[in-house]
């Protein structure tokens, strides 16, 4: 029986970035977020998909927001913060309080998170 400490990592929520039409995910029992660029063909003995390790899988990344703006957030229960992934910079919000556990994260249609 597979539990989610060694589950296969599979894809959790999906996002698509308007800025360049990436497909965002989050592999919610591997702490792990993927980029699968627009247009991506097939790579033999290769992945199209690029991944950026968060942290630890306990983060749990849950929700998924593309901002408009270039930048990706992340909702990590496991950590009580909002991420944001940039090409530039990564930066976190802590939430309010502690065991707040943030399960999602949305865009306005202005990009406002």
């Amino acid at each position: 029986m597979l539990t989610a400490r060694n589950a296969i990592p599979s894809p959790w929520l999906l996002a698509r970035d308007p800025t360049d039409g990436n497909i965002w995910f989050t592999v919610h029992s591997d702490g792990t977020v993927g980029r699968l660029p627009r247009g991506a063909e097939p790579v033999p003995r290769g992945f199209a998909v690029s991944e950026i390790k968060l942290g630890a899988a306990d983060l749990r990344p849950d929700g998924l927001a593309a901002d408009g703006r270039g930048g990706i957030w992340v909702a990590e229960p496991g950590a009580d913060r909002l991420v944001r992934i940039a090409s530039a910079d990564n930066s976190s919000l802590p939430c309010l309080s502690p065991g707040s556990r943030p399960r999602g994260v949305a865009a306005a249609p202005d990009g406002t998170i």
